[in-house]
């Protein structure tokens, strides 16, 4: 059996042929990066590489740059920009940390938890995502409750509690999989693009713009317990960022200058947080902004201090220091109407996630 790649309504777009390049010190990236997946594209088969598989999709992540572009190019199109996590939210984790440590229950940690003045507030992030994580009783159950939890479970208790914070902060509604609100079609918890295809790919969470009675996706997880499989957890990699690249598309789609979305991969009780963006026609740069562990207990959770600063890049679009979602609804404003505005030719549809196996090649 050999792995086709490049099956699916994606390969009618495997080429591009465009005016508009990406350059770094007179140097024609756009050029080295569509050789390299030309040859991506001619061993297809036989690829396994997470990185070069998204190349397939004109995605391109830090590693592909620097092996096909070079350390310095790479270094340049791949920085983060600087965004710290506040003295506040730092203090209060490490009060909360020190009391649910010593407590029993949700209901004593309730009771004891540290009482702030008006000048040392946390954000509401973090107040959020402390209460929510410490009312759930799996997080004082102990290891055999968390290990026996499927992996719906384990979301809900260990996972969701962090992103609906996260989402909550940027005044974002949230969706969970299939698990979709009364009223709301089937199609909203959906990553959905119409092009020249559809292709439908579910997200374990999402949160989304709401705009004129349509939802689209500003951020979107992956999400598998402990314990899974390496195979799982490529294919979780490939899908999330694939499932980014839609969501963005759908954005371009509109007219919204230069939008970003945002992922998170938690596997193994570490929370990846990947961006992405259209840096140049044909040309999406994949980011990891950083990574944090999930609490696994009441004694854990001062793993929450990580994850601060990380949670505060993802919130910054990249490239530019605009807040993620207010830059994304000033969009709304002024975009244009669609035939006036040149992003049709900067959309490629996205090859299904998953290669199909078959004898006849």
């Amino acid at each position: 059996m050999v792995s086709n790649n490049l099956e699916g309504p994606g390969e009618r777009s495997s080429e591009t042929s465009t005016s508009h390049y990406l350059n770094f010190k007179g140097t024609n990236i756009t050029s080295k990066l569509m050789e390299a997946r030309d040859t991506c594209i001619a061993n297809q088969a036989e690829l396994s590489s997470v990185s070069d598989l998204l190349a397939l999709n004109f995605i391109f992540d830090k590693d592909f740059v620097k092996e096909h572009a070079g350390v310095e190019a790479a270094e340049h199109f791949f920085q983060p920009p600087l965004k710290g996590a506040s003295g506040n939210d730092l203090h209060y984790v490490s009060l909360c940390t020190d009391v649910a440590a010593r407590v029993q229950d949700s209901t004593a940690f309730d009771k004891e938890k540290p009482k702030l003045g008006d000048n040392d507030q946390p954000s509401f992030f973090v107040r959020k995502a402390i209460e929510c994580l410490t009312v759930d009783v799996a997080l004082w159950a102990g290891p055999s409750y968390r290990s026996a939890l499927n992996e719906e479970g384990y979301q809900s208790s260990f996972v969701n509690p962090i992103l609906r914070a996260f989402a909550g902060a940027l005044s974002l509604p949230t969706y969970i999989g299939h698990d979709l609100s009364p009223g709301i079609d089937d199609h909203v918890s959906r990553i959905q693009y119409n092009l020249e295809y559809t292709e439908t790919l579910t997200p374990n969470f999402m949160a989304a713009v709401h705009h004129n009675s349509v939802q689209y996706a500003m951020c979107i997880a992956e999400i598998k317990k402990p314990g899974s499989s390496e195979r799982d957890k490529d294919e979780d990699r490939r899908s999330l960022v694939s499932q980014m690249k839609l969501s963005l598309n759908k954005l371009l789609w509109l007219g919204t200058e230069s939008p970003t979305i945002v992922g998170f991969l938690v596997q193994d009780d570490v929370c990846e947080v990947l961006s992405i963006h259209l840096a140049a026609e044909a040309i999406y740069f994949v980011q990891e902004l950083g990574a944090f562990n999930i609490p696994k207990d009441n004694k854990d959770l001062g793993r929450l201090i990580s994850g601060l600063s990380v949670l505060s890049l993802a919130k910054v679009c990249l490239p530019g220091g605009e807040d993620l979602v207010q830059n994304t609804r000033a969009a709304f404003e002024r975009r244009r109407p669609f035939q006036m505005h040149n992003n049709r030719k900067q959309m490629r549809p996205s090859f299904h996630v998953f290669g199909k196996e078959t004898d006849d090649m």
